[in-house]
């Protein structure tokens, strides 16, 4: 089951973005519970785009903007990370995500 304020943030993402020429993917747990798969939701949103959507989306979100993606890179990873809050729910946007290994 999909938590209620999952499905609110959803909304509000998905009304903001729909409209414009973005691309983006949800990814992560509330992905998979989307689409039928049995499992626990963290308290995120994970969305995977390119580098032109994590900036569209970015001015889209900017009210609720904890973080403005920026590059950034970790032994593991790397992208343009953005990090927004909607209610309780937290929201990673991840713009040309690459594995670094």
């Amino acid at each position: 089951m999909i938590p209620d304020k999952i499905k609110s943030a959803l909304k509000i993402i998905y009304d903001r973005i729909q409209s414009q020429d973005i691309f983006w993917i949800l990814s992560g747990s509330a992905s998979l519970a989307i689409q039928g798969v049995d499992v626990q939701i963290n308290d995120d949103i994970d969305i995977a785009t390119d580098k032109k959507g994590a900036q569209k989306i970015d001015k889209l979100l900017s009210g609720f903007r904890i973080k403005k993606p920026d590059y950034s890179s970790t032994n593991r990873y790397r992208s343009y990370f953005g990090v927004y809050k909607i209610g309780d729910v937290k929201v990673e946007v991840m713009g040309e995500f690459q594995s670094a290994e």
